[in-house]
């Protein structure tokens, strides 16, 4: 489903593990209690997703945008897979080394 258009699509509670949505368009998409685990997001457009809950374990968030993106916490995407093109709500701290679950600057 790479470059597919999801705005406001309802995924709550599904499990994505492995789903290949680089490039897609899920602005406002319902992510909540989503297992989005080995999902792939480089660039995608995430602002204002609802990723409440959502499982974020190795997901590659690599460029995508997640500025806006509701409850999202710097604990689950430490998790994650993210660089330096990444935008990020500002309450959310960027997470260290891919998956590590430890956050950026943790160890200096």
């Amino acid at each position: 489903m790479n470059n597919a258009y999801l705005e406001a699509v309802n995924l709550e509670c599904l499990d994505l593990t492995g789903a290949l949505l680089s490039k897609a368009v899920l602005t406002n998409a319902r992510l909540s209690y989503a297992n989005l685990t080995n999902a792939d997001f480089t660039r995608a457009d995430l602002r204002g997703a609802d990723l409440t809950g959502a499982r974020l374990i190795h997901t590659q968030f690599w460029g995508a945008n997640l500025s806006g993106a509701k409850g999202l916490t710097s604990k689950q995407l430490a998790r994650a897979c993210t660089d330096s093109e990444t935008e990020l709500p500002s309450h959310v701290k960027a997470p260290g080394p891919c998956g590590t679950g430890i956050p950026e600057g943790y160890l200096q």
